[in-house]
């Protein structure tokens, strides 16, 4: 009867989604083969419709993933680099806003061997700069194994950001990698700082995402500029209860709203902590363009905020 039941569920979603299901566990086992004979198009036109649920128009698109990927794949941006560079976006964001919101610098530099591990505090954050999601976050020195953060930041070091994801986001590629040592943040409230997320069009915030609780079940949040609740959701984070406005909301969008001035679309990524708010990064394609967005009309409202004209660098 066990089985029996296990066949007939399967046979109940293979009706429902069977095309998708078929299409995941090919593209599962075969996703660095495929990027090597398709399209590049193509390759996200497949990505998109496995992870959104929908067949993408990645030439004339609509939804804000289409629009993500659309830019990636096509919008040639030097200043993308620039900014997807965790050290040299520091320089950047001198220049629009002072370097009061930049976190302190421990250490930058091409070996983690070089690394001086005796002289860092307690607690402290070790990221690359040319990628994203590659970070060790040290909250107590003494609990580390040295050689073994050595060898994973020598490993990233390896890899082109687009191999590793085996998606194309070619303005990490051309970042020369390097690695950072930062002071860890404190959060206000005695636990880790708070991360918003200020998703901006053409230099205005449109709405925010607040991430919590990153250490246990990563939690995300949306609202508007005025502390609204929204509506949708990124399905991959859950939502907790409604957040506490934060004091400084004023002063972080009108910061969010210079640093991305110069382009169509960004994330301004600022933190809240005890040492006020510090900034985060600059990201031109969160998620690469494959964040599921629930419901999916929202992925199609969200992307009327962007009107799509830079063609300059195509």
């Amino acid at each position: 009867m066990k089985r029996k039941s296990i066949i007939i569920r399967i046979i109940s979603r293979l009706k429902k989604d069977g095309f998708s299901i078929v299409l995941n566990i090919l593209f599962a086992r075969h996703t660095h083969r495929l990027k090597s004979i398709v399209s590049p198009t193509l390759y996200e036109t497949i990505n998109m419709y496995l992870r959104l649920g929908y067949w993408p128009n990645i030439r004339n698109p609509r939804s804000l993933n289409e629009k993500l990927v659309h830019q990636k794949l096509n919008v040639k941006n030097p200043l993308f680099s620039l900014v997807a560079d965790k050290v040299k976006v520091r320089d950047y964001v001198a220049n629009k806003v002072g370097n009061g919101i930049l976190n302190e610098v421990y250490f930058i530099g091409s070996d983690p061997r070089d690394i001086n591990f005796d002289h860092l505090p307690s607690k402290f954050v070790i990221k690359t700069n040319h990628g994203s999601g590659w970070n060790i976050v040290v909250k107590d020195k003494d609990a580390i194994v040295k050689d073994e953060v050595i060898q994973k930041c020598q490993e990233w070091l390896k890899y082109k950001y687009s191999s590793y994801t085996k998606g194309y986001e070619a303005h990490y590629d051309n970042i020369e990698p390097r690695i950072l040592v930062e002071k860890f943040l404190e959060g206000i409230n005695n636990d880790s700082d708070l991360d918003y997320k200020f998703y901006c069009f053409h230099g205005e915030v449109k709405f925010i995402a607040v991430d919590t609780n990153k250490d246990i079940i990563q939690n995300r949040h949306f609202y508007d500029i005025n502390w609204n609740l929204l509506s949708f959701k990124w399905p991959e984070f859950p939502q907790e209860n409604q957040l506490q406005k934060p004091i400084q909301l004023s002063d972080m969008l009108i910061l969010a709203e210079q640093l991305s001035e110069d382009f169509e679309f960004s994330r301004i990524d600022l933190y809240l902590s005890k040492d006020g708010v510090k900034f985060g990064e600059i990201t031109i394609s969160p998620g690469g363009g494959w964040d599921k967005i629930s419901p999916v009309e929202s992925d199609f409202k969200l992307g009327g905020l962007w009107k799509l004209v830079q063609t300059a660098h195509k």
